[in-house]
């Protein structure tokens, strides 16, 4: 090989290699995804099975669960207990300095995020079919899932009854890496509590879950009252023949 041909296929290798680091640094699930299984994780046997709807249970003397974040105890009042197999249709991660740069936000949202670092939008039962979800274009806003879809293809009563927005509070280290794994079109299994949360100091914050599909914000947002997201304290997630708990 000669001298010109070694050094355009070491320039090729650099471009490659930088590429490479910069694709990870923006999407580091895909090395997470290499590694954390076999550290944080079990395997476990069997195919995942898409819900057709997802599953509450009534608790009996739930009991408060206080968990520290940067200082300030929060505090989850568990609800209901709650699981559902759905497909990824988004995923949101948020960075505490960022979104405060991004968004302006005060001290307690930048707290919280620190405290719940993800959002996920799932779809399951019929939205979950590819002749549905192929209609179906997701984003998200802050905190919120937004979509565009097919009104002659979906309707509005699938969209309530088959799709969630979760703010995701990992239970444990194991859990909070399994989720840095997920990305869009994953099939999961999630389990947990929906938990309201307060903050016992200040900055004083205070949130409520969603406990049914039909539940609406009593504020306005953005102009227009918008469904309640489920804030879910998430005990156990199982993914690519792997649990998480």
């Amino acid at each position: 090989m000669s001298r010109e041909s070694d050094l355009f296929w070491k320039g090729v290798l650099k471009y490659i290699a930088v590429g490479i680091l910069i694709f990870l640094f923006f999407y580091p699930a895909y090395m997470y995804r290499l590694i954390y299984p076999y550290i944080f994780a079990k395997p476990v046997s069997g195919k995942l099975q898409i819900s057709d709807k997802d599953y509450f249970s009534d608790l009996q003397n739930p009991q408060d669960i206080q968990i520290k974040s940067s200082k300030i105890t929060f505090v989850l009042s568990p609800k209901v207990k709650y699981a559902v197999t759905g497909k990824v249709a988004y995923v949101e991660r948020y960075s505490g300095w960022w979104e405060k740069f991004a968004h302006g936000h005060d001290k307690s949202h930048t707290l919280y995020n620190y405290f719940s670092p993800m959002d996920l939008t799932l779809v399951y039962g019929s939205l979950a079919n590819k002749e549905k979800y192929q209609y179906i274009k997701f984003s998200h806003e802050y905190r919120a899932a937004k979509m565009t879809y097919s009104r002659e293809k979906i309707s509005f009563s699938e969209l309530i009854d088959y799709l969630n927005n979760y703010h995701i509070i990992p239970a444990n280290n194991r859990i909070k890496r399994g989720l840095d794994t997920i990305i869009t079109d994953d099939t999961i299994y999630i389990e947990g509590y929906l938990v309201n949360v307060r903050a016992l100091e200040e900055p004083w914050f205070s949130l409520k879950t969603g406990l049914r599909h039909n539940q609406w914000h009593e504020e306005l947002y953005g102009g227009n009252y918008a469904p309640m997201c489920f804030v879910l304290y998430t005990t156990k997630v199982i993914m690519n023949h792997r649990v998480y708990e």
